[in-house]
């Protein structure tokens, strides 16, 4: 397993890499692609800001995606998904 800052650097590449992807796909017209990426974005995105299990927990999951289109609306960056950690108290 990675260490925490190079997996949240390794889980933002590959959530920038994805982003790239889906649009690509949409581009030329290639929406079940375009779909399955982005589910696998989806994916990357709940468990870079939950952890490894949020997808096995549904109670988590809900939790977790509610969470992340939070830090998506704030991030502003539509249409693409940038997890950013929540401010520290």
């Amino acid at each position: 397993m990675l260490p925490s800052a190079e997996m949240e650097e390794t889980s933002r590449e590959l959530i920038v890499a994805l982003t790239s992807c889906r649009q690509s796909a949409e581009k030329i017209g290639c929406r079940f692609a375009a779909d399955l990426i982005g589910a696998a974005l989806l994916e990357v995105a709940l468990q870079s800001i939950g952890g490894k299990d949020t997808l096995s927990n549904p109670g988590s999951r809900l939790e977790k995606l509610i969470e992340l289109k939070f830090l998506a609306a704030l991030s502003g960056n539509a249409g693409n998904v940038f997890p950013i950690k929540p401010p520290t108290r």
